[in-house]
């Protein structure tokens, strides 16, 4: 299977998550600059995962941990689907 199948077919995962990570920035009243900065990770990237893109798991523990929720938390969003 090619990689923007892959994705295309789970583009509602990809959706609940970004939306996710999108929501707490907001919450926290923060750019992403300011949680690229925080988080240790480059702008671009969390520019990346809000426009539905493809990320790196290392990246979703950073932002779990920069937002101090859990993994499992963040996954079971996607549970509700």
């Amino acid at each position: 299977m090619k990689s923007k199948n892959v994705q295309k077919k789970y583009d509602k995962q990809l959706f609940a998550i970004s939306s996710y990570f999108k929501e707490l920035r907001y919450a926290e009243n923060l750019t992403q600059a300011e949680v690229g900065i925080e988080a240790g990770l480059n702008r671009n990237t969390i520019l990346n995962i809000e426009n539905i893109k493809n990320f790196k798991i290392l990246t979703l523990f950073q932002l779990c941990e920069f937002y101090r929720v859990s993994a499992s938390e963040l996954l079971s969003i996607i549970d509700e689907l």
